[in-house]
This record gives structure tokens, sequence and C-alpha cells, in this order.
């Protein structure tokens, strides 16, 4: 392997104390970030999700038959939205 492939270039114990450095600062950038970023908001909570119905009756029908089951009506696609 010749010097221009390897990362470290000086001796090996250099090239070791360049990987702890390197190591230690992803740490503590890691721990940085995870200490220091806010804490989301909670804005709106929904425990359960229901369509807009054609008719009540439609709403019962499948839900006697098993077409509609509320429990398994999984809340997805929702996107962050910010007003400037």
């Amino acid at each position: 392997m010749d010097d221009k492939t390897r990362l470290c270039t000086t001796s090996e114990v250099g090239c070791s104390a360049h990987k702890k450095n390197m190591l230690a600062l992803l740490l503590l950038s890691q721990i940085l970030l995870t200490y220091c970023s806010p804490i989301p908001l909670l804005h709106h909570e929904w425990k359960s999700l229901d369509y807009d119905w054609i008719s009540p009756d439609q709403k019962e029908q499948y839900l006697a038959d098993g077409r509609f089951i509320p429990e398994n009506n999984a809340l997805t696609g929702l996107l962050h939205f910010t007003t400037f």
C-alpha cells in the first residue's frame, strides 16, 4: 500500500491517535445533538380517526361485515406544516 492510499501518512502511533481523536469528536457531536436539540411541541393528538361516510347506514354496514375495523385504521401520511 503506498502513501497516497493511506489515511494517515505518519507513524502508526500518530495514526491511532488521529483515529481516537476523530472518534471522540464524533461521540461529542452526537451527545451535543441529543441533549441540545429542541423538544418537539405537541400541537394536536388523535386517539381515533373516522371517515366522512356517505350515510350512517353505510358506516354501520361496513362495521357489521368487517370491511371497516376502526382499530386497524392507522393515521399515516401526515406532514409537518409551518406558516410563514
